[in-house]
């Protein structure tokens, strides 16, 4: 039983608990991180509502969405993701990057983009949440240039949706995401996640929540330059022969899920998933949180 004098210890601790709760709400509140009113989350359901998701016809390969032109044997279709980003897909390439394969007689419809016929990906699926732009955008450059690690719940609740709509029912083994070269001490010094990078932090988050294993055997071998400041055939030498896996027997015959942030030109996690494929790996799925918009 419970003495008066541990009754009044109770009460107290749950008294100073409560005060503390009274101040930290009056001066450190919730707020949203994007429009930044008052919020018991990090996102408010007004900034979460005005993120567009990818849907409707995508590339069966890489996710991107696919332009239906104009043949005998298929109309026009403009209606595939939010007309706020709509518009800055099909005119920046000009409706042309991509079309849709429909043979007549068949009830299913086989898409691929133009990239995933000229290119030889190394991956099996890819799939990302939203475009890299407005809010998301926006999310993202706080959590991985500003250190705002607190976001990771937020981000990984995304990369979550767009996994259990494309990849619950896939045999995956485990998760994996980009290694750094190198982490700068001082760049931790305030993180309650020393010695790991955003998506690392991200990673283990994600693997918890999907009860899929994070291996982390990833290693990058030697530094590189910064693939934003080169172009497309530079960035493929810039990234030859970076990454390795640790342990090669724990990736043979496995099926290997790999999380990023952004999917850009996609020659990272290329990369990454040709190194995998070397070791023996099986099929390599792909999810981003979000991709570019060229």
């Amino acid at each position: 039983m419970i003495g008066e004098r541990d009754k009044d210890t109770v009460k107290k601790i749950s008294s100073d608990n409560f005060l503390k709760e009274i101040f930290k709400n009056i001066f450190l509140p919730d707020i949203c991180s994007s429009c930044g009113d008052i919020n018991k989350g990090l996102l408010c359901e007004k900034c979460r509502q005005e993120i567009p998701e990818i849907s409707g016809i995508i590339c069966r390969n890489c996710g991107t969405p696919v332009f239906i032109k104009n043949t005998k044997d298929c109309a026009v279709s403009y209606n595939l993701i939010s007309t706020s980003v709509n518009s800055m897909i099909f005119h920046t390439k000009n409706d042309q990057s991509s079309f849709v394969l429909k043979t007549p007689g068949r009830k299913d419809t086989r898409t691929l983009c133009i990239n995933c016929r000229n290119s030889e990906y190394s991956f099996y699926r890819l799939r990302s949440f939203g475009f890299y732009s407005g809010i998301l955008k926006k999310l993202i450059i706080k959590y991985k240039y500003n250190k705002i690690y607190s976001l990771a719940p937020v981000l990984c609740s995304f990369l979550k949706k767009i996994y259990d709509n494309c990849f619950r029912n896939e045999k995956i083994d485990f998760v994996e995401t980009v290694p750094d070269f190198t982490l700068n001490a001082n760049d931790f010094k305030k993180s309650f996640y020393p010695e790991k990078n955003h998506m690392q932090i991200l990673a283990e988050l994600f693997s918890r929540e999907v009860r899929l294993p994070y291996l982390n055997n990833m290693i990058k071998i030697r530094k590189t330059l910064k693939q934003h400041n080169l172009g497309m055939h530079e960035r493929k030498i810039n990234l030859k022969d970076t990454f390795k896996a640790r342990n090669i027997l724990k990736v043979t015959q496995r099926n290997i899920l790999i999380l990023d942030d952004v999917w850009t030109t996609g020659n990272t996690l290329n990369e990454i998933s040709r190194v995998l494929k070397k070791c023996g790996a099986d099929k390599i799925y792909l999810l981003t949180l979000a991709r570019a918009i060229w």
